[in-house]
């Protein structure tokens, strides 16, 4: 499916298995609830597509049926399983197509021998206008709740604007920049999903710096703000002290 999303004009797909590997790679150690990081996937995301081939995967479809997740979920299941008579048919995956914006499930023949043919999901996607290229017009300086999506664009964005990052920097302007002194509750999951969505990558020791790729984009547009100020702060500190820095640009390059 990474390989068929190239095929999607201006979308990003963010593999939840890669996002939570990220985490469980560079964040501190904790325990971390798989089902609260899933839900809190479903929030930055624009469509959950799922593949219900697995016990894993079948205990997720319920988990998204049963929350807000179900109105943007497009279920895609195997061609010989179209008219089985089952739970997963008759109950949970009609449950989500009766209010997803994405339905009805899709069914597509898997053969092991050849790679499965995504079209029809591809169509599906650009039919129904994913929002991949989600641009908005935000005020930092408004004290508006930001949803978990918004908090992404804004660090892609200042991880752009900066073009290398140390990532306890970025924790530490993004608090100062729109979050009013407090760091932000979700930002080693929000980092892991802008990884799993390949829109930054980690380079540099301990790979603690962070660096937009090819397929970064903005997003967003920000009023009532100036982005140089970000920019100067974190050129003249990296120019002053760590200027090696410069250098993992072209490692990510």
């Amino acid at each position: 499916m990474r390989h068929a999303s190239r095929k999607l004009k201006n979308c990003n797909l963010l593999l939840a298995e890669s996002a939570f590997d990220d985490i469980s790679k560079h964040a501190q150690f904790s325990f971390r609830n798989i089902a609260h990081f899933e839900h809190l996937l479903a929030q930055v995301v624009d469509c959950v597509v799922i593949f219900p081939e697995s016990p894993g995967s079948f205990a997720e479809l319920g988990f998204f049926a049963h929350s807000e997740a179900r109105k943007i979920t497009l279920v895609v299941n195997r061609l010989d399983l179209q008219s089985v008579d089952s739970f997963i048919n008759a109950g949970v995956i009609d449950y989500i197509d009766r209010d997803s914006a994405f339905r009805s499930q899709i069914h597509l023949e898997f053969d092991r021998k050849a790679a499965p043919d995504f079209s029809p999901v591809i169509r599906r996607l650009e039919r129904l206008n994913v929002k991949a290229i989600n641009r908005k017009r935000l005020d930092l300086n408004a004290a508006d709740h930001r949803p978990p999506q918004i908090l992404m664009y804004l660090l892609t964005y200042i991880i752009t604007t900066c073009r290398v990052i140390h990532v306890d920097d970025l924790r530490a302007l993004s608090a100062d920049l729109f979050n009013e002194g407090e760091s932000i509750e979700q930002f080693d999951e929000l980092i892991s999903f802008c990884l799993g969505s390949e829109l930054i990558a980690r380079v540099g020791p301990g790979n603690s710096y962070l660096v937009t790729t090819s397929r970064a984009n903005p997003f967003i547009e920000i009023d009532g703000w100036d982005v140089k100020d970000a920019t100067v702060t974190c050129v003249q500190f990296y120019q002053k002290h760590v200027p090696e820095v410069y250098d993992l640009l072209r490692v990510a390059s």
